[in-house]
């Protein structure tokens, strides 16, 4: 029973890996876009566009712990998105907070492998 439960922890983190770093090849999709943009002179993301992707991020962040998505929401509501420059800044905000939640659930991943790897000694000890 709690090697069936240990497998369906570790796949739900592994499911969350996935999911993150599929929103962080989003997030990086659009800062190298307007990366290009503001090399080439062209037009900024429109707000809306920016929004839904940190709808995303927030709702990551909801799941693991409120108190940090709500600040999440507070500091990059903070940020403006007036311009290529501001808006660069913001989506990297971003993409720096799905970085972190990668590498939190990788680790919570490796404790969960640990646990199955202790778990699967126990029943080989005589």
């Amino acid at each position: 029973m709690a090697q069936q439960a240990i497998t369906k922890r570790s796949a739900d983190c592994a499911d969350r890996i996935e999911l993150l770093e599929l929103i962080l090849g989003r997030g990086d999709s659009l800062y190298f876009l307007l990366d290009n943009r503001r090399w080439n002179g062209g037009s900024l993301l429109s707000k809306e566009e920016i929004e839904y992707y940190e709808s995303d991020i927030h709702n990551q962040l909801s799941r693991v712990d409120y108190t940090e998505a709500d600040r999440y929401y507070h500091e990059k509501s903070a940020m403006s998105v007036e311009t290529i420059y501001n808006q660069l800044s913001r989506l990297n905000f971003g993409r720096e907070k799905v970085k972190s939640l990668i590498r939190s659930a990788k680790a919570q991943r490796q404790a969960i492998t640990t646990e199955a790897d202790s778990e699967k000694q126990k029943i080989l000890e005589p």
